[in-house]
This record gives C-alpha cells, structure tokens and sequence, in this order.
C-alpha cells in the first residue's frame, strides 16, 4: 500500500498575499529515498489564457453560483436540441502560438456537436464537429483584463460569434451586475461591442435572448427576445412551482381554520340562544 503524499504548508508568502489567487495545479515529486510529495503550483495570469487539463481555477462563491444559474438556464433552453451543448470550464483545443492552446470558458455554447454527453476533458476544435458560437464569461476584479480585453483577441480568432461578460460587482449572487457584450464582425473577423437596448438588455442573435438586470442591476435576468417571457432553469421552475403549491396548501389551510373558528362562533351562538329561550320558557 502506497503511504499518503505529504503535504507541506505554503512558506515566505508576504502578509495579505494570496499567492493561489488564480488557481493551482497539481504536481508530483519523487525524493531521492523515494517518498512522494505533493505539490501545488500557483497559477499565473498566463495560466488563465491557457489552462491545461487539471488545473483548478480558483473560482469565488458568487462566481460559481452566477456560472450555475446561466449554465442551467441555456441547457433547459437547448435540451431538445442534442446536437446544441453547454458546456462549463471545458477546454477548447486550438492553438494561438505564443498565446494560447485554447481557453477554458466559463460557458461555451457549441452548435453541430455529436454526442454533447460523452465524457470529455476538452473539445478539439476543428477535429471534431461543432461550431463555438456563444461564450460567456463570469467576471471578477482579478479577471478583468482578461475578460474585457485579452480575450477578445483569443475568441475572434476561434470564430466565436458572441462573447458576453457577465461581473457580479457586489458580494451576492444576486449582484448588482455589469453586462457587456461583443458579436463577431464578418467582414474582420473581430469582436465588437454590442449597442444595448433601449431597455438596457444586450441581445443575443445566437439564442434569441436578452441578457439583462432587475431594477437597478440587481438579479441577471434572461428573457426570449421573441416571446417576452423570462427564462428560468428547470430547478428554479420546480422551486417556483413546490412554493405555489405551499401558498395554495397554505391559503386552504387559513380558508379551513377560518371556516372552523366560524362554525364554533356559530354553535356558540346557538347555545347562546337556546340557553335564553329556556330563561323565557
């Protein structure tokens, strides 16, 4: 049996120094009286433009739940369509030299694919069938040259037809948010903003939606730009739908307490006046 790595504390780091703020990677050492050390490397800022399979991007909590909530909703909206796939943080393999072997997005929606379920630690673009059409980025302080600038030379390039970011700038999921969005210019091949809505909301020509906020950028909201109605993920439908449920049981409880506290009003002023047509009789 194979003893456990050992795992050492991070030394020499500076007071307040997150040396692991961009993620880590893994790596194992043999020493010379062969043990095993385990080790984690910090991720650069060069990493995020071209992660390899393993790496851990570190992610906060509100840019998880954020990543989540879209992911889910896009899925639901293309679960009918199996040659659509929504992926999260996989991988796509092409190569800028001196740049990138291809970014890990934190959502891509890819046309054309075959089999979206099949186990995969990345996708090989241009080997395989399917187009990138749609990106979307969650974005945070650490990102933001990344997000608003770097990547724009790495998704032209792979003919992304929309790329969306999307920076929860409060402490909540719930944000308030900024949105900003680029569409593929087919005569240059670039990404170029995309002029908001009278209403505020960016549209998306890939998928039909706008991509909005609440009131005062509070709660990113995605609506069918051709129906008017607002998208929800299937687990956000089955939460609205077990909370209706609870209101009606809720209200038909109140209604049945109601009707009891009445009926026993009822019978007491029975007795009451059986009671004084005995005083008379």
């Amino acid at each position: 049996m194979n003893p456990l790595p050992k795992i050492e504390p991070v030394e020499d780091l500076e007071a307040g120094e997150d040396a692991y703020r961009y993620g880590w990677r893994e790596r194992r050492e043999i020493a010379p009286d062969g043990t095993e050390k385990l080790c984690w490397d910090p991720l650069t800022y060069q990493d995020l433009l071209d992660p390899q399979e393993g790496d851990v991007i570190a992610e906060d909590t509100v840019h998880r739940s954020v990543t989540e909530d879209m992911a889910r909703i896009l899925k639901r909206r293309y679960e009918r369509d199996p040659t659509v796939a929504v992926w999260c943080n996989l991988k796509i393999l092409f190569r800028i030299p001196g740049v990138t072997t291809g970014p890990g997005p934190d959502i891509c929606l890819v046309e054309g694919v075959w089999d979206r379920d099949l186990l995969r630690t990345s996708f090989r673009f241009g080997e395989e069938p399917g187009k990138v059409r749609l990106v979307v980025e969650v974005v945070s302080e650490a990102t933001l040259q990344k997000d608003y600038h770097d990547l724009l030379a790495v998704y032209g390039p792979l003919g992304v037809e929309e790329y969306f970011a999307v920076w929860p700038v409060g402490l909540y999921p719930q944000g308030p948010f900024e949105l900003r969005g680029w569409r593929r210019d087919p005569a240059s091949g670039r990404l170029r903003a995309i002029r908001p809505e009278p209403d505020g909301r960016l549209r998306s020509r890939v998928t039909g939606l706008l991509f909005g906020t609440g009131e005062d950028g509070w709660g990113l909201e995605l609506w069918d730009a051709a129906t008017g109605k607002r998208l929800t993920s299937a687990e956000d439908s089955a939460k609205a739908r077990a909370l209706r449920a609870a209101n009606r049981a809720d209200e038909a409880e109140e209604r049945a307490d109601k009707a009891e506290r009445r009926n026993r009003e009822l019978q007491a002023e029975i007795e009451r006046l059986k009671a004084r047509m005995k005083e008379h009789a």
